[in-house]
């Protein structure tokens, strides 16, 4: 599924990660790298399973928790308005 940034939502890389800005509220939302690394590749048509690959082999300590990281923030993204399908 092709996610796009909902409207209203703006963004800006940052050197801990990304801050989200939803204009209309004024409320705002910060990202670690790897939040950043997930909202990114989202936006570039990734999919969620393609993302945990990447992390996974990125951070093989953590690839037991990466799956239930990334769809927690998948959910969260939909749920605060950030992405849209």
């Amino acid at each position: 599924m092709k996610y796009t940034l909902a409207p209203g939502m703006s963004w800006t890389d940052t050197d801990e990660g990304m801050v989200l800005l939803n204009e209309k509220s004024g409320s705002y939302l910060t990202l670690n790298r790897t939040g950043a690394t997930v909202l990114h590749g989202i936006l570039d048509g990734k999919s969620p399973d393609e993302l945990i690959a990447t992390l996974q082999a990125s951070y093989p300590d953590a690839s037991e928790r990466i799956a239930a990281d990334v769809g927690q923030l998948m959910t969260s993204f939909e749920q605060t308005g950030v992405l849209r399908p």
